[in-house]
């Protein structure tokens, strides 16, 4: 009923180069550095490497609303996109990588920096590699490995309803302490729904600023 396809988002063309030079960055110490924020066109089901469709999608309602589904190559859980969010997606590439703790460190610090810059200042980092506003999550990311290269991807949540993600994802199969096994709708919230009204595109450019002011080799 529900087709899963491949991942088909802006941000492939970047994952398709990372995976290509990769290779030569084996080989060769020059660190290498490219990202990415967009924001998506249409609602979608994000799944990460290791979800499946009937474990992690509300598959009839999906269907009924023409939801497309796909699966990315970075880990995590399954995640509701949307032109409500903005994604944030980089590479490093480097013969020697840093930690996955000092990828999360760096791009939570960088998305914590341009909130902040934006008025948001009680957003605080939570679990292994998310951001939270009173202990509701409003941004979530997953990175992805191979040799000679690291992907991070993550999902800014600026103003889609918790109640869209409740009704188009099923429970994670896995989630962090602070969850508390709380559904969606109550372990989920938005910036706009926390009074932050910030216009997209600022945000956007603000997190651009922070990932290329900030980023130095580990």
């Amino acid at each position: 009923m529900i087709t899963l396809n491949g991942y088909n988002l802006p941000d492939l063309a970047l994952i398709e180069y990372a995976k290509s030079a990769s290779k030569d960055k084996i080989n060769h110490p020059d660190s290498e550095f490219r990202y990415m924020v967009f924001k998506p066109s249409r609602t979608t089901v994000v799944l990460g490497q290791s979800n499946t469709i009937e474990k992690s999608v509300n598959v009839q309602r999906c269907f009924e609303d023409n939801v497309e589904v796909m699966k990315r190559p970075s880990g995590g859980e399954a995640v509701l996109i949307s032109p409500h969010t903005l994604i944030i997606s980089f590479c490093i590439l480097d013969s020697k990588l840093p930690r996955s703790s000092d990828i999360f460190s760096f791009a939570l610090g960088c998305i914590l920096t341009a909130l902040a810059a934006n008025g948001v200042t009680n957003a605080e980092f939570r679990g292994i590699s998310d951001i939270a506003i009173e202990g509701k999550k409003i941004l979530g990311c997953a990175i992805y490995r191979r040799p000679g290269m690291v992907l991070y991807h993550g999902v800014l949540n600026v103003s889609e309803s918790p109640q869209n993600i409740g009704y188009y994802l099923l429970h994670p199969t896995k989630e962090p302490d602070y969850r508390v096994h709380r559904n969606h709708e109550s372990f989920v919230t938005s910036l706009f729904q926390e009074g932050y009204h910030i216009n997209m595109d600022i945000l956007k450019q603000s997190i651009q600023s922070a990932l290329a002011e900030t980023y130095t080799y580990y």
